[in-house]
């Protein structure tokens, strides 16, 4: 048996792929060569970063030759015993490439550990850098070649299982010695990641083929020395991704449709908040409530890897409440202001959303951002996401009531008229083909849900290949069955009960 448990296995792959000469010898060799262990910090308390980096709060300033990090981490597993760390802080504002990761060893002065966090699994830690002023110095550089910093993600890591419960997928290791199996755990989470899909398929047809055919297949007892946990590993991408995508409705179909397109692989659930819709006109603290009780329950009951929140009105109230309070990564809808704004010829926009959206901070703050010079004009609308679900029934809507609802869009004022119409609401593509013939003139729609969902796959972790998943299904909070019309469209999205 031999530890293959994070952070040893992700640590030794980052220092592997990213470190330079020096830095391998000094902080990559000793982990290898079983002499020392490792730890990873770059979880934080809340509203710091969990699984999403970009949420970082920890930062890091360059003092002369020296940096100085100030921040607090959480649930850093094996800090009280290992000697050498990997540190993630910010370094500048920028939310993904404003990240970098440091080195340092136990002895290095200006941290400490605040207490041990009991946990059923291996001890984590809750650590404190730069507590003294004037400490915290970090005197490992990044790595040269890579600007002011690196673009950090965490390293996919192949699970761990305890060895009395899970076999060995490729091969027994009851004689493999713990550095040998540790430059062996590399070397195949290197396989899995760097292959071709083909080849991430047949590896896991060969560890479920090994399953079969030695179920009692045991490993040998841990090293005391090196190995305090017997694990071995199972391939990532044999397990299938989960992805649950919400909506107070059936807007988030348009969502999960670009979701699918981009991970085919994952197995889903469309949950509609049917019984509580519209959100529209809810007052803040009632849809809070419903969306955190109700998202509890469907975590419980579905184990999601990844939700989406597939609607702009909870994403731009609940979301930050929800990344409080569960661990599960969330991927939010937030109208697309941005890429509108910079690619308007006129400089005219309108952004079109419900009157909730249109009227929250959130928005405002997006448009004072990112608004680069362009005129922007709110348009809340009370009634077209219920056209939008009207026709999903089979119910035809008139063309007059849908061009009266999009009118306050258009602008043509001081020789520019509105060239770009931002969809702040997922409801609203599910008519497009309606808004584009019912528009005055030609305008740019701006759809975000392509953006979602090459979040949603970078978030998601590897494709297990291009084999579609597992049915996807649909769950309607108020427990009715669809009708027939209904079925027959969801049956288009490729949803069924």
């Amino acid at each position: 048996a031999f530890n293959c448990a994070a952070p040893d296995d992700g640590n030794m792959n980052l220092l592997a792929r990213v470190g330079t000469p020096a830095q391998k010898d000094k902080w990559l060799k000793p982990i290898v060569e079983g002499k020392v262990r490792s730890s990873f910090a770059m979880t934080e308390p809340a509203p710091g970063g969990g699984s999403d980096p970009g949420m970082i709060r920890t930062r890091a300033e360059k003092k002369g030759d020296n940096w100085v990090i100030h921040g607090h981490k959480w649930f850093i597993t094996g800090a009280g015993v290992a000697d050498h760390f990997i540190l993630v802080a910010r370094t500048s504002d920028e939310e993904r490439h404003g990240l970098t990761a440091f080195l340092y060893h136990r002895d290095q002065p200006g941290w400490r550990i605040l207490r041990r966090i009991p946990i059923m699994g291996p001890e984590e830690h809750d650590l404190r850098a730069g507590v003294r002023q004037g400490r915290g110095r970090v005197r490992s550089q990044p790595p040269p070649g890579l600007g002011g910093s690196l673009v950090f993600e965490q390293p996919l890591l192949i699970p761990e299982c305890t060895a009395r419960t899970q076999p060995c997928c490729f091969r027994p290791c009851t004689r493999i010695g713990c550095i040998r199996a540790r430059q062996f755990s590399a070397r195949v989470n290197n396989l899995l990641t760097r292959s071709e899909r083909p080849r991430r398929a047949a590896i896991c047809a060969r560890a479920a083929r090994r399953h079969r055919r030695n179920p009692g297949l045991r490993a040998s007892p841990p090293s005391p020395r090196h190995c305090p946990k017997a694990v071995l590993f199972v391939p990532t991408a044999a397990v299938a991704t989960t992805i649950l995508v919400f909506d107070s409705g059936l807007g988030g179909l348009t969502v999960f449709r670009e979701v699918v397109k981009a991970r085919p692989d994952a197995h889903y659930v469309y949950v509609a908040d049917d019984a509580f819709f519209p959100y529209n006109g809810r007052a803040e603290a009632e849809l809070v409530a419903r969306v955190g009780a109700l998202m509890g329950e469907l975590i419980e009951t579905h184990r999601p890897d990844l939700i989406v929140i597939a609607c702009n009105t909870a994403s731009t109230l609940v979301l930050p409440h929800l990344r409080t309070r569960f661990s599960v990564p969330f991927v939010g809808t937030v109208p697309a202001i941005k890429p509108a704004c910079a690619g308007s010829r006129t400089k005219r926009v309108s952004v079109l959303g419900t009157e909730a959206t249109v009227g929250r901070e959130y928005t405002h703050a997006l448009i004072r951002e990112f608004a680069n010079g362009s005129d922007v004009k709110l348009v809340g609308s009370a009634k077209l996401a219920g056209f939008a679900e009207a026709e999903l029934y089979g119910a035809r809507v008139a063309d007059d009531l849908i061009a009266q609802e999009i009118a306050p869009c258009f602008v043509d004022a001081g020789g520019r008229r509105t060239d770009t119409v931002v969809l702040a609401c997922t409801h609203y593509p599910l008519l497009l083909y309606r808004l584009e013939r019912l528009a005055p003139w030609p305008v740019t729609f701006v759809d975000p849900a392509p953006a979602i969902a090459r979040r949603a796959a970078d978030l998601s972790g590897p494709k297990a290949g291009d084999a579609p998943g597992s049915p996807a299904r649909i769950v309607f909070t108020s427990s009715r069955s669809p009708s027939a019309a209904l079925g027959a469209a969801l049956a288009r999205f490729g949803l069924g009960g």
